[in-house]
């Protein structure tokens, strides 16, 4: 299991424009001051400021109904100052505002506090994955350790930023309260388990302890790793072959029948299936029909991916034909071919005889992040 640092904050950003405004002739003729800018940014927990702009026909007027906030109008804008929030715990005030017969009311959000961990020995996950993706945990947990949550964090929640076994996760998580009040559970002593089915790639697994009201240590574990590298395979990537030939490939995740897609691949845009090697965290390409038709002078052909070995094609379809392994920095892969295959190719088929191909694409494919 890799050593994960974690850096666990408060709650998610809310800002709510509840704006109201003074009664003309009926209550659905309120006026409301339109906010321009800057609605969506929070203070971060340190202390700091945003600013916000109106669409403000006359001068503007601002309140803060809390002390920690303060509002100063500048021109059509109102900036926002607030000083180090030290709880963990997010904390909120109204903001009213004022042009004219124009009223807006936005709430202010100011994030908590961040926490350092480090994993704990007194506890040790293991994690397995089946085949249809259900993961299972098993705790064995010291009677020192404390209470924990085990929670299942879907991806577009947690930031990842690092390489290799040097890896910080940035998560938006609730104070311990909150979370129990959400219908969270929280365990103690040792644990058996089913999460359920989690697609690989799109969510991480975490253990949080609790010291009283406070986080003290969290795991980001196994299927931790395949799913961080699952996901680092997803984008775009400038690729070149061993002949100096270049490509941009643009790797998709999971559909229905696929891990994942892979269009660009020497250059052109069929859509290509490709596997991912849990074992290994590798992306495998085997050879495939199916891609798609291509019209020649007036004939019809379907595309075929096949290998190729020094300028002859082997037409084994569903042959591994090439794999691609991530390096250490996460943002850059090798691909190489199968057996002693030296390129891949693009054929164009009627029934099973090929009539044209878009030549050879050498072994080894260099490839990094273009996005």
């Amino acid at each position: 299991m890799k050593k994960i640092f974690a850096i666990i904050s408060a709650a998610a950003v809310v800002l709510l424009c509840a704006s109201c405004g003074k009664d003309d002739k009926t209550e659905s003729a309120q006026a409301t001051l339109q906010v321009l800018s800057g609605a969506g940014e929070t203070i971060p927990a340190g202390g700091g400021s945003i600013r916000i702009e109106f669409d403000a026909p006359d001068e503007l007027l601002a309140w803060s109904r809390r002390p920690w906030l303060s509002a100063t109008v500048d021109g059509n804008a109102v900036v926002l100052e607030a000083g180090s929030n030290d709880s963990i715990e997010s904390r909120y005030s109204e903001l009213t505002v004022y042009s004219g017969d124009l009223e807006c009311t936005l709430t202010i959000q100011q994030m908590g506090k961040s926490t350092k961990y480090v994993e704990d020995p007194r506890i040790v996950p293991t994690v397995s994955v089946a085949e249809d993706y259900t993961v299972s945990i098993s705790v064995k947990a010291d009677s020192e350790a404390g209470d924990y949550f085990i929670a299942a964090v879907s991806r577009d929640q947690v930031t990842a930023s690092g390489a290799g076994d040097d890896v910080s996760l940035f998560l938006s998580l609730n104070s311990k309260a909150e979370m129990l009040r959400s219908g969270k559970t929280l365990y103690s002593g040792d644990r058996d388990m089913s999460l359920g089915v989690y697609e690989r790639g799109l969510y991480y697994l975490f253990i949080i302890g609790w010291d009283g009201e406070s986080p003290s240590y969290t795991y980001a574990c196994e299927p931790f790793g395949i799913l961080y590298t699952y996901d680092r395979w997803i984008g775009t990537w400038s690729a070149t072959d061993a002949a100096g030939g270049s490509s941009i490939w643009k790797v998709t995740g999971k559909t229905k029948d696929a891990d994942f897609i892979v269009t660009g691949i020497g250059g052109s845009d069929y859509p290509v299936k490709a596997t991912f090697d849990s074992a290994s965290g590798n992306l495998v390409i085997a050879s495939q029909n199916g891609l798609g038709e291509t019209t020649m002078e007036g004939e019809t052909f379907n595309v075929v991916l096949l290998p190729v070995t020094d300028g002859y094609y082997t037409n084994k379809i569903g042959e591994t034909l090439m794999t691609a392994v991530l390096g250490d920095d996460k943002v850059s892969a090798t691909v190489t071919g199968n057996s002693s295959y030296t390129g891949f190719a693009f054929f164009y088929f009627q029934g099973s005889t090929p009539y044209a191909w878009e030549g050879e694409k050498a072994f080894p494919v260099k490839m990094s992040r273009a996005d």
